[in-house]
């Protein structure tokens, strides 16, 4: 199958399924709260969800909580490229629609690379592989914001559902991998 082949069956696989959704990402929330990536994270880069992704709120409540920093995407469209902006627990409930009709921060933008301490970034994807393998939407903003970071303390985590992880992907040099999987 074909990129935009896979990405269309798991996005009717994905309707079909709708009404277990929510009850599926409070599941894959528990286990990035116990997981030992969020645990080390100083610094937490999230994602706000479409209704077909995996919803992170309670990941970042309780992030805040608990003290970590949290950072969310913003797209440049003009630019076709993709940010991220530390937001606090209050900006997190006034994001903006934005592109593709995503909620983002209206910040600046910070440097990954010069931040002190551990990153954990949550990766959302339409499928992975269980080694990794990640296929977006087609845009390629996370993949050019892999490509960009030298710093070496962070951890690249996808976040799906069981169904979105398949035997194999195919994928191109510019395809970055996750260092693991987070799913129900």
């Amino acid at each position: 199958m074909t990129k935009t082949e896979i990405r269309k069956a798991v996005k009717e696989q994905l309707k079909t399924k709708q009404d277990s959704l929510s009850e599926y990402s409070q599941k894959i929330c528990k286990e990035i709260l116990k997981s030992q990536e969020f645990t080390e994270a100083d610094f937490i880069f999230a994602y706000s969800a479409l209704d077909d992704e995996v919803d992170l709120s309670s990941v970042i409540y309780e992030a805040f909580k608990v003290g970590k920093k949290i950072a969310l995407p913003k797209v440049l469209a003009e630019k076709s490229t993709m940010i991220f902006c530390e937001i606090s627990e209050n900006e997190f409930t006034r994001l903006k629609e934005g592109y593709y009709g995503i909620l983002e921060p209206d910040k600046a933008s910070l440097d990954i690379n010069i931040i002190d301490g551990n990153i954990l970034i949550l990766t959302p994807g339409r499928a992975f592989t269980s080694d990794g393998k990640r296929l977006g939407r087609g845009k390629g903003f996370y993949d050019k914001f892999f490509s960009d970071i030298t710093k070496k303390e962070i951890k690249k985590m996808g976040v799906c559902f069981n169904f979105q992880i398949l035997a194999e992907l195919p994928v191109d040099e510019f395809d970055i991998n996750m260092d693991g999987l987070y799913t129900n």
